[in-house]
């Protein structure tokens, strides 16, 4: 089983008063820029379907409440284990727990405070580790919280997910009857990588052959083709606009809700812009 998770580390920092004012003051400055976003004057109008994309009102409210809550829980068990070490059973124990304890600890403040106090109850919910082949379907390991370790434990439980969560949108990253054969085909022929940039010595006949059928699909001249990736629209666009980087003079139709890619290229390239 592959697991798309970190293990988790033992704290080698006791948390004071100093790492709890530290997250009490964070907190407080989050309130101050909710306060602060929520006087700001009104956004511009956004394209009709926005509502549709944005998540609704109650949602957002109830998500930064959450995590108040869970910033104020860990403020507040960290200051009960603060007052708890004055007890002097408290103290002979962290002593004995770990006498040979040296250097400086690995985490510390609020990177110490968070993974502690937060990480571990919400890991689950982004971060799960699965089994097999991810394809267009992937089979998760169910977990459940241990208060015995403080950590994830797995259960033994396996479900059957559909794979929303990767760049493999049309399920070739898994076996498949068609699409395997054919990939193992390609390998023996032309070899598993380029081994240089389409600039250099790495256009191979493929790339021709497809660029030619892109082209012929969207009936203009000629195509380019290349890996997908944010440097990819980020510096190619400025290149197709003007390859002497001044853009000026060029009008730019762009989606109010293009990809930050996108919008850092079209930005680059110093066109004149229309959402």
């Amino acid at each position: 089983a592959s697991m798309f998770t970190s293990a988790a580390v033992p704290p080698l920092f006791e948390s004071g008063p100093a790492a709890a004012a530290m997250a009490l003051g964070s907190l407080l400055a989050a309130l101050c820029l909710i306060w602060v976003l929520l006087r700001r004057k009104k956004v511009p109008a956004m394209p009709a379907d926005y509502h549709e994309l944005r998540p609704s009102t109650p949602l957002l409210i109830s998500s930064v409440a959450f995590y108040i809550f869970l910033v104020c829980r860990a403020v507040t068990l960290d200051l009960l284990d603060s007052l708890a070490e004055a007890l002097p059973w408290r103290k002979r124990k962290a002593v004995a727990r770990d006498p040979d304890r040296r250097g400086p600890p690995l985490k510390s403040g609020l990177q110490d405070l968070y993974e502690r106090r937060m990480y571990g109850r919400i890991s689950d919910t982004f971060n799960r580790p699965i089994t097999g082949e991810a394809g267009g379907e992937v089979t998760v390991l169910a977990r459940a919280w241990s208060r015995e370790t403080g950590e994830l434990e797995l259960t033994g439980e396996e479900i059957r997910c559909l794979n929303l969560g990767s760049y493999n949108y049309l399920g070739f990253g898994g076996c498949d009857e068609i699409c395997t054969p054919t990939v193992l085909k390609s390998v023996a022929e032309h070899g598993s990588s380029t081994s240089s940039t389409r600039a250099e010595c790495g256009t191979m006949s493929l790339h021709v052959q497809f660029e030619k059928t892109v082209a012929a699909f969207v009936g203009k001249e000629a195509a380019i083709t290349m890996g997908m990736g944010f440097a990819t629209n980020a510096t190619m666009i400025p290149t197709i606009v003007d390859a002497e980087g001044n853009g000026s003079g060029v009008l730019v139709l762009s989606d109010a809700l293009n990809h930050s890619s996108i919008i850092e290229g079209v930005r680059a390239s110093g066109a004149c812009v229309v959402p």
